[in-house]
């Protein structure tokens, strides 16, 4: 069994510090063969299970194999975003020289648990343009293409991070955000620096990544745990409930004083119902303080900036 990663501390790269990137070990697969089950457990309490397979498609068989990140000096995932991730993130197809091919990395029957073994609903699952998507030399006006399939929610793009080389560099182009199946195709030729794409979508059970190249392509696969930060959504909203009820108990009291001078009262009942009154808010002064503790539990989140969604910044 292996343990998810997270970038370096302070690393480029939105949601960096949140996203933990899964570690296949020494992983090769050949086309046609049987799934393999990844097991990684995830240092804050989880662990995440699924298999992986891949599916042959067209052209020449070709084996996709897990590796270190960064594949190259060259490509943007692991130089100018999500730096020093440990274990084998990547998955890469290489089909340098055998022609113009297409493979498929099918991961399913994702499933997600707390260490007590219950089941976990509440993930984002994010996947990573780990090469470049370019234009092939050696197969003239044929593009790369990757092309993200899931049975979530929408793909959102979360991030496209700098190129290494500033010039001459592209942009892959980027088709169906917001939709099931997100496609990058390339327009920049393969010596040219390109941007590295980041997609995210929630609660995914299964992916799919359909490869076609006739050098490489690669993508790195991760994982943010959205199940605290709900909690902490849920929290936050009841202590304003909460701080509602008591303005409203606050309101109540001052009418019931007013009520009473309005019906010209003894001066004993004005002093018992200053009495009164002035119980209630001492207990409500203790309420405020209970609920100021809550809120500060939560003053080091580790949301990224200002909200915990995996939305674009």
């Amino acid at each position: 069994m292996s343990t998810t990663n997270k970038a370096a501390a302070g690393s480029p790269g939105n949601f960096a510090n949140i996203i933990e990137w899964i570690d296949f070990g020494p992983l090769d697969l050949a086309p046609g063969g049987p799934s393999v089950h990844v097991v990684n457990t995830i240092p804050s309490g989880y662990t995440i299970e699924f298999d992986i397979q891949n599916i042959y498609v067209s052209g020449v068989m070709t084996n996709i194999q897990a590796e270190p990140s960064p594949l190259s000096i060259n490509f943007a995932f692991g130089n100018t975003g999500y730096i020093g991730i440990a274990g084998r993130p990547i998955i890469r197809m290489d089909t340098a020289g055998s022609g113009y091919n297409t493979t498929s990395a099918v991961i399913k029957n994702i499933t997600v648990k707390r260490l007590s073994g219950s089941v976990v609903t509440s993930y984002d699952l994010i996947l990573a343009d780990a090469e470049t998507v370019g234009m092939l030399a050696t197969i003239p006006q044929r593009p790369e293409i990757m092309k993200f399939t899931t049975d979530g929610i929408e793909w959102n793009q979360i991030d496209n991070l700098p190129p290494v080389i500033l010039t001459p560099n592209f942009t892959p182009a980027i088709s169906g955000v917001g939709s099931l199946v997100v496609t990058e195709t390339g327009i920049g030729p393969l010596n040219a620096s390109s941007t590295g794409p980041v997609f995210s979508t929630t609660r995914g059970k299964n992916i799919q990544v359909d490869m076609t190249t006739a050098a490489q392509v690669a993508f790195a696969f991760g994982i943010i745990i959205t199940e605290r930060s709900q909690a902490i959504t849920d929290i936050i909203e009841s202590v304003a409930l909460e701080q509602t009820a008591l303005s409203h108990i606050m309101n109540a009291e001052g009418e019931k004083i007013q009520k009473i001078v309005a019906m010209s009262a003894t001066p004993q009942q004005l002093l018992n119902a200053n009495k009164s009154v002035s119980g209630m808010l001492n207990t409500i002064s203790v309420l405020e303080n209970i609920l100021q503790g809550k809120l500060g539990l939560f003053e080091e989140c580790i949301c990224n900036g200002s909200s915990c969604t995996i939305t674009t910044p």
